[in-house]
């Protein structure tokens, strides 16, 4: 008897098996339409940035806070009344699929990230360029002006959005 799964093909003895194995696929496939459709627009990225410049939320400085210092002061504390990922808390639960997907480091400056996803949309091939204008709650603003809705509604998938960081940091 074959079950056929997510790019793979596993072979039961008998029904019974079987029928495990289907439910337990579908669980899973069900699990990364899930995560899948955990993006967030940049307007959403670039808005929480702003919020974090403006002291909202913790003690940031866009020169040494790292990816890791906002998910610990930041992403885990907003979303704890909900114990949900960001994103399905910022998109009201409704699936956002991304346009891109973005991997980073923990280490690095959450700014540099940001940085990176927007010359990603904007089509520069460096994202340096940016990150001056990632310095202040009013660059930011001027920022979100200058590239317009087309690129603010583009969509991105990144773990610290998009994983419940109070089940597991990704």
């Amino acid at each position: 008897c074959d079950v056929i799964g997510v790019n793979q093909v596993v072979y039961a003895e008998d029904l019974n098996e079987a029928v495990g194995i289907a439910h337990e696929q579908n669980i899973e496939n069900q699990v990364i339409e899930n995560l899948a459709g955990r993006a967030v627009s940049l307007g959403i990225v670039l808005h929480f940035l702003h919020e974090l410049l403006s002291g909202q939320i913790m003690d940031f400085d866009p020169h040494t806070s790292t990816t890791a210092s906002v998910v610990g002061d930041a992403i885990i504390p907003l979303t704890a009344a909900h114990a949900c990922a960001f994103a399905t808390m910022v998109n009201e639960g409704k699936p956002c699929a991304p346009d891109a997907m973005v991997s980073h480091a923990w280490d690095n400056k959450f700014v540099h990230m940001v940085a990176a996803i927007i010359a990603h949309f904007a089509g520069d091939r460096y994202y340096f360029a940016f990150v001056p204008r990632l310095s202040s709650a009013r660059n930011v603003r001027q920022l979100m002006y200058d590239l317009g809705p087309a690129l603010l509604e583009k969509t991105v998938w990144l773990c610290i959005f998009g994983v419940n960081q109070h089940i597991s940091i990704c």
